[in-house]
């Protein structure tokens, strides 16, 4: 299993959109990784902390957001 974070500081300021601000954005993830000689399959889950208001009545809706993926190696 790998765990990580990761966060990505967007410009402040959106143009054309006065008194807009965009927070920095932070990842949380995990990777399970199964002995490699058995199973070439990767499995990925997320959670995201990312926008949510950013200007009085625009709320973009991904505050916290969960993806997952699969990989798989032939």
């Amino acid at each position: 299993m790998v765990l990580g974070s990761q966060f990505a500081q967007e410009p402040r300021h959106i143009q054309g959109l006065p008194g807009a601000t965009i927070p920095t954005t932070l990842t949380y993830f995990a990777r399970i990784i199964p002995a490699p000689e058995r199973v070439k399959l990767n499995v990925d889950f997320a959670v995201v902390s990312a926008v949510g208001t950013i200007a009085p009545n625009v709320n973009i809706k991904a505050r916290h957001q969960f993806g997952m993926g699969i990989t798989y190696q032939f």
